[in-house]
């Protein structure tokens, strides 16, 4: 890892937050849709997941294509409820973690992510010891407000001319071997992040 760090650049699903999609899963089945699996399959092929990963479609009609699927009878709460269970939580030592590094880095996030997702992050996982979000980053970087995902170039590329940073000089750390390819692809520096292990020991203090 390069001595001249300067700014760190995490993830937020599997990196920060634990994810489990079980839990979105059962929370369908608990409001009455068994073949949830199946329903979900007909979703993903419409592409509505990716339209909403990119901000193409808005969260209404999010909400909309999913009730098309389930049921119209769904309440906006519901389908808010049953999509945001996947978002366990973030380790109170990760949130520490970053608190402690932006004495030492400048902290960024960049994410695949959704309106939905992100709105329950901000109002539930990073509420912690009176802090908030932005008090976590100088900027989220989010693909739903970019308009664009990794592990394309053009997010990273955004990313550091946005945020004026240099490529050299950046530490990206995602779960997907595939980002970090992205990432290293315009010449940041990348780390896996696997998860079950301890986040600080990817950081050459």
């Amino acid at each position: 890892m390069s001595k001249v760090l300067r700014n760190i650049v995490f993830d937020f699903g599997g990196v920060l937050v634990d994810l489990d999609f079980k839990r979105s899963f059962n929370a369908f089945r608990s409001a009455g849709f068994f073949d949830i699996e199946e329903r979900m399959s007909a979703v993903k092929r419409d592409q509505i997941f990716d339209l909403y990963e990119t901000g193409e479609i808005s969260t209404s009609r999010f909400r909309n294509e999913i009730r098309k699927h389930l049921s119209y009878s769904l309440f906006d709460k519901d389908v808010d409820y049953m999509w945001n269970e996947m978002l366990v939580g973030i380790p109170s030592y990760k949130l520490d973690l970053i608190l402690h590094l932006k004495k030492h880095y400048h902290i960024y996030l960049l994410s695949n992510t959704n309106e939905l997702h992100w709105d329950y992050a901000c109002d539930c996982l990073f509420k912690y010891k009176r802090h908030t979000v932005k008090d976590f980053f100088i900027k989220p970087y989010l693909s739903y407000e970019m308009h664009k995902v990794k592990p394309d170039a053009p997010i990273y590329e955004e990313m550091l001319s946005d945020a004026g940073l240099e490529a050299e000089e950046t530490l990206f750390i995602d779960d997907l071997e595939v980002n970090c390819k992205g990432a290293a692809s315009v010449g940041i520096q990348a780390q896996r992040y696997r998860i079950g292990t301890n986040l600080s020991e990817l950081i050459d203090w």
